[in-house]
């Protein structure tokens, strides 16, 4: 229990502290290929009950790793254009505020972690076409709490259909 509290302490502090360059993503350099890629802790993302105003994104992780691995509530939305997913931008005039619960979950290798996205007060209703949703996930390896997490990306492809 103390182990766990003091992983998810250090990841708050990472999180508050913006993290560091390594967390950063150009989201104009997302391509096809990079985005689907594997990565190396098992983590995969899928979509479930997709509508134009939300989903249900569906966390999983291969039994392989025994490292500790989270995720907070916030994901970016992509919007397909050409070969490159370049950042949703909302086309109804409204401005979204962005605003995250502070919460981590553990991404256990026995069970998927289900969560809620709900983006209509981000970024209204979204018109058919295909997405991509990225999440950033942490690892901890088990043996030696005192070293920073790694941030590593995962996403997940959906369509809106007419």
């Amino acid at each position: 229990m103390y182990r766990k509290f003091c992983a998810l302490a250090l990841l708050l502090v990472l999180f508050l502290t913006g993290c560091t360059e390594a967390a950063t993503l150009d989201p104009r350099e997302v391509r096809t290929e990079e985005a689907l890629a594997e990565n190396e802790w098992g983590v995969t993302l899928s979509a479930d009950n997709v509508t134009p105003t939300g989903l249900t994104i569906v966390c999983e992780r291969d039994e392989g790793s025994e490292a500790e691995i989270s995720t907070t509530p916030v994901f970016k939305v992509y919007m397909r254009s050409d070969d490159v997913w370049v950042p949703y931008e909302r086309t109804d005039g409204e401005f979204g505020y962005k605003a995250w619960e502070q919460v981590f979950y553990e991404l256990a290798a026995d069970e998927p972690l289900l969560l809620e996205a709900d983006w209509t007060w981000l970024h209204g209703e979204l018109p058919a076409g295909k997405y991509l949703l990225m999440k950033r996930f942490f690892a901890q390896e088990s043996q030696d709490n005192r070293k920073a997490p790694e941030i590593f990306f995962v996403f997940a492809e959906f369509e809106i259909e007419e």
